[in-house]
């Protein structure tokens, strides 16, 4: 049980979530409600498309990724994982400085208009979503893995509710997912059933709200 659960906990690392959330979205068929293509992630053109998915790429994996690394080497973190409470706030400071610089240079850096709303929404939730865990950090320990998936979650629950029409499974897929994230973690004693669902809340609402902000 500890390997399955471990290849999960690998596969669905908080750092990959979003880049799943931007191949979920712009790669299944959806038309929006008001049938602008500023609306639509799956009509972009393929060159915005892989730009977005650089710049998640840099910002959301690279980028922390590195940044782990090198905590890791300067005795900052005994572990990659995070698994000590006291030790996640440098890390996870970090994220959200990521997130947040993502976020302005999507809003202002890039030629207006040439970056769907949600995407900014995206960014933004994700900024919010991190900052609050580490706030959060200070008094309790949260799922960074849930927080990943209720984010997931959050971001394409919002984004259908301006969509006529899309792939009605997706949805569910995503919530099955995250109650099999979250059992990996509970079988790896890794977090508590508290631990697990107000980390799938907290990142839901973060991106619901944001992406909800930007698309209405």
């Amino acid at each position: 049980m500890k390997q399955p659960a471990n290849f999960l906990s690998y596969i669905f690392h908080p750092l990959f979530v979003p880049i799943y959330g931007l191949l979920i979205l712009m790669y299944t068929s959806s038309t929006p409600e008001s049938f602008l293509i500023k609306d639509s992630l799956f009509h972009i053109d393929p060159s915005i498309k892989h730009i977005l998915l650089f710049l998640f790429g840099i910002f959301g994996v690279i980028a922390p990724g590195v940044s782990l690394l090198l905590f890791r080497y300067n005795n900052t973190i005994t572990s990659l994982d995070l698994e000590i409470r006291e030790e996640r706030r440098m890390p996870i400071f970090m994220m959200a400085v990521y997130m947040a610089i993502l976020y302005g240079f999507l809003l202002y850096q890039v030629p207006q208009g040439a970056i769907p709303p949600a995407v900014v929404g995206i960014a933004l939730g994700a900024a919010i979503g991190i900052a609050l865990t580490g706030l959060l950090n200070n008094y309790f320990k949260i799922s960074l893995h849930m927080i990943g998936m209720g984010m997931l979650s959050g971001a394409v629950y919002s984004y259908y509710l301006f969509q006529v029409v899309f792939p009605t499974w997706v949805l569910p897929l995503i919530f099955m997912i995250s109650g099999i994230v979250a059992m990996s973690r509970l079988a790896l004693k890794a977090h508590t059933y508290p631990e697990l669902i107000s980390g799938f809340l907290l990142g839901f609402a973060a991106q619901a709200i944001s992406v909800y902000f930007y698309l209405s």
